[in-house]
């Protein structure tokens, strides 16, 4: 399922185990739209700098993860940054990953590393 691009990922990666947690024992989570809001009022998605920071001055005290995944005909793959601690994961998939799994698989390894 993954191949290794970094000597910072554990060697066993071939597949990821995710607690098997009862729904009652999570806690509600809180979302803040405002980047939406702020995107929507200006009708514009380059506005990056102004939504980052507004992130940067409202969860100061969070982990900042970034996720992004892509499939092209010839490659697949995902890729997770930590702001906090300045740490870059890469993640090849096999060619035939479709761009919305390598999204998903970008968001389970971000958890996972959250974990470990």
């Amino acid at each position: 399922m993954f191949t290794k691009h970094s000597d910072d990922l554990p060697s066993h990666l071939g597949v990821l185990q995710v607690p098997n947690l009862p729904p009652w024992s999570l806690q509600q989570p809180k979302l803040d739209v405002c980047a939406l809001l702020i995107i929507r009022r200006t009708g514009s998605h380059s506005i990056a700098p102004l939504i980052k920071s507004y992130i940067h001055e409202h969860y100061s005290h969070h982990v900042h993860i970034y996720t992004d995944g892509y499939a092209t005909a010839t490659a697949a793959g995902c890729g997770v940054y930590m702001e906090t601690i300045n740490k870059r994961y890469t993640v090849t998939l096999t060619q035939t990953t479709s761009s919305f799994s390598c999204e998903l698989y970008a968001i389970l390894y971000a958890l996972y590393c959250l974990v470990t």
